[in-house]
């Protein structure tokens, strides 16, 4: 359940597409009350609305699939009653398998189930796709804090580095699909850095053309520290990871 949530290929079951107009509804509802309240950063409003309403979209698009329709049905007015209580096809459709479908590990051959116990080794491309939902989600509730937490900007960014914990969990869980990890510490620190370096383009993206601050290379050490302490705490992540799904164990 809510994996690759921006994509708008597969399939998605009723209770999915139900919880995910109800978290469209609550964000949304919190953005316009910290809208009102604050009367500014129209940039991050219409932003975070166009994320919000992408999300709404795929979910809708991949609950249409489930019942074998295509996505522009989603925008037929009360579309969304028959998406919420409309029970999906049993058999695979064209586009992909009854989400349902979840043979129990003792069905599955052998083979398999030894393939499912190796390391699972993306390259940097596909693991950039596979993240990129949970990277683009940390920069927006970044930006957010940077501008309405009522704290000096130090506290602002130690926030901001234990966030890197719950969302780099998210990458993990939408990279390995809650399977077991048998990585080496050389990957396993590879891909804590990718997802460090990604995020910190994208607020270092924001914070030199929406905050007008200037880049000045004597900062690059202090950066490049940030990034470091990104990717170190993220191995929190990795423990929990593991913690949720103990199967092997990370080998040096």
């Amino acid at each position: 359940m809510f994996n690759n949530v921006f994509s708008f290929n597969g399939r998605i079951r009723r209770l999915e597409y139900g919880l995910s107009l109800i978290l469209y509804v609550v964000l949304y509802a919190c953005l316009v009350v910290v809208w009102e309240a604050f009367n500014r950063g129209a940039f991050i409003f219409y932003l975070i609305s166009v994320v919000l309403l992408w999300f709404l979209l795929a979910q809708g698009s991949k609950r249409c699939h489930d019942i074998g329709y295509s996505a522009f049905y989603q925008f037929i007015p009360f579309y969304f009653l028959i998406l919420i209580f409309q029970d999906g096809q049993s058999a695979r459709n064209a586009y992909g398998k009854n989400p349902k479908d979840t043979p129990p590990a003792s069905t599955l051959p052998t083979l398999k189930r030894l393939k499912e116990r190796r390391s699972f080794k993306h390259s940097r491309t596909r693991l950039l796709i596979l993240m990129s939902s949970s990277i683009m989600s940390y920069v927006l509730i970044s930006v957010v804090l940077l501008e309405y937490l009522p704290f000096d900007e130090l506290l602002k960014f130690a926030v901001i580095w234990l966030l890197v914990v719950p969302f780099f969990l998210l990458a993990l869980l939408a990279v390995y699909r809650r399977r077991p990890l048998n990585l080496s510490s050389y990957l396993i620190l590879k891909q804590r850095f990718l997802f460090g370096t990604c995020f910190y383009i994208g607020l270092r993206l924001y914070v030199l053309f929406f905050r007008e601050t200037a880049f000045e290379p004597y900062s690059v050490p202090l950066e490049l520290l940030f990034i470091l302490l990104l990717a170190g705490i993220s191995w929190g992540s990795y423990k929990i990871y593991l913690s949720m799904f103990n199967k092997t164990q990370v080998h040096a």
